[in-house]
């Protein structure tokens, strides 16, 4: 009678362990009670701790992760410099594009700055290396074996200094001084040789630059409507001593130029005019429009409009007219 007693017993223990599997596996929550003699208040508040705190940690899961997108923001704004961009971009008329080129190729910039000294000069300000590199592509142009028509090159050292200066209902956010190179690195052999390989006179050479100089920069920002902002950019340098490769490209660059923006919210649109000072009276300038759709906290849908001279330092003395279409980093 006993004997039948204990095997009653050890079956219907078998039996509540294997509900209490099947529970456990309906519920999907891993949950171990270490101490199977505890009483069923004790289990209860060991299972309700346990959910308290799985669900404590899916909670500082998603404020990690928004921590994380406020960081890259910040992080990208630190980085943001003059646009990092990728377009397909195709040349209208009335102009066409010169030599053997073709009217569409893909344009892409690399800008960014990255902190060097923060409180440089034991000052409010900070010292950056910036750094812009803009190419145009012949990607379609199989003939001459896709050839990089042109790149300019724009390394600086650039100091920044942050300022609250109320002007015209805004306030001057930024000042900047720095020492820039400008060119499109070509020189020697290269230099005698177009994009397609083609050989040039002395003359024809291909070298453009700027070379090194100070630029100053103002930044201006005015908060408008509902949470959009509208800011001028200006930038200006001094006088361009006179190369042999381009003598008249002050008349083109002038000495300095500007660049309007607004942004809210997804939306950016920029408009750069330059130069806004120049030889009036011989004046070559230019208008280029871009405008981005943030599609993700990372990249934007952008489009780009150029109308005027030196869309690259190649052609500072080619009217260009140019439109495009691409993508561009968040980071405005």
């Amino acid at each position: 009678m006993l004997n039948r007693t204990k095997k009653t017993y050890i079956y219907d223990e078998r039996i509540k362990d294997l509900d209490s599997k099947q529970s456990s596996s309906k519920d999907q929550i891993p949950i171990q009670i270490a101490d199977n003699n505890l009483d069923s208040k004790t289990s209860k508040q060991t299972i309700l701790t346990k959910l308290k705190n799985h669900f404590l940690d899916i909670n500082t899961y998603k404020e990690r992760s928004k921590k994380a997108e406020a960081t890259y923001t910040d992080f990208m704004k630190v980085l943001e410099h003059e646009g990092t961009y990728f377009v397909y971009s195709y040349s209208l008329p009335p102009f066409g594009i010169y030599g053997n080129n073709l009217p569409g190729e893909l344009k892409f910039q690399l800008s960014f700055k990255v902190p060097l000294w923060r409180g440089a000069f034991w000052s409010k300000g900070s010292l950056f290396f910036a750094y812009t590199q803009t190419s145009w592509f012949q990607q379609f142009n199989s003939r001459y074996s896709h050839p990089m028509r042109d790149s300019n090159y724009k390394p600086s050292i650039l100091y920044s200094y942050p300022t609250d200066w109320k002007l015209f209902g805004g306030k001057i956010k930024e000042l900047r001084i720095s020492y820039l190179h400008f060119s499109n690195g070509i020189g020697g052999n290269e230099c005698l040789r177009d994009s397609n390989g083609n050989s040039l006179t002395p003359e024809e050479c291909r070298s453009r630059s700027m070379g090194n100089r100070i630029i100053f920069e103002l930044l201006w920002e005015k908060a408008v409507f509902k949470n959009g902002k509208f800011g001028v950019h200006i930038t200006a340098w001094p006088y361009i001593p006179r190369r042999r490769d381009n003598l008249d490209i002050g008349l083109y660059m002038g000495y300095a130029n500007a660049r309007l923006y607004y942004k809210h919210k997804k939306h950016f649109a920029e408009l750069h005019v330059a130069p806004i000072i120049s030889d009036y009276t011989q004046y070559h300038g230019s208008l280029q429009l871009g405008y981005a759709y943030a599609i993700s906290d990372f990249v934007a849908l952008y489009g780009q409009y150029f109308y005027g001279y030196a869309n690259s330092l190649y052609e500072y003395n080619i009217p260009t007219h140019r439109v495009g279409i691409g993508l561009r980093v968040t980071g405005f």
